[in-house]
């Protein structure tokens, strides 16, 4: 599921999943719109959605893309 997503199904603003994955709501909305991440911050996305928003659809890494 896409993060946008998961988060408005959830009513929850930008800020208030920055907040929770400490992060800025700038950076929050890059990755949104698709710039990717880390693999930590893709991970702690994951782990925060209990893995509704994979990973592996976020990371900028090619091989946990596979």
């Amino acid at each position: 599921m896409h993060l946008n997503k998961y988060r408005k199904q959830r009513g929850l603003t930008l800020q208030q999943v920055a907040d929770a994955l400490g992060m800025s709501k700038s950076r929050m909305c890059e990755i949104e719109k698709g710039s990717g991440c880390s693999l930590t911050t893709a991970l702690k996305i994951e782990a925060w959605s209990k893995g509704a928003v994979r990973a592996g659809d976020l990371a900028r890494t090619k091989e946990l893309r596979k």
